[in-house]
């Protein structure tokens, strides 16, 4: 699984904060501009699939 996005970490991490908290895309966060999230629909469970393998390979149960 890979996890890219356009523009700088400081931008990305804004525009992922923004996309989470209100499930919208926008083109600002609080006056500064940031690139579009290229979250899928099915994010969630990608994510969580994800999170089960780390654990698993950690030793751990899910």
């Amino acid at each position: 699984m890979h996890f890219a996005y356009e523009g700088g970490q400081v931008r990305l991490l804004l525009s992922l904060i923004s996309y989470l908290r209100s499930g919208e895309y926008r083109s600002r966060y609080s006056g500064v501009k940031i690139p579009r999230t290229n979250l899928k629909p099915d994010y969630p469970e990608l994510s969580a699939a994800f999170v089960r393998g780390l654990v698993r390979s950690a030793g751990g149960s899910t």
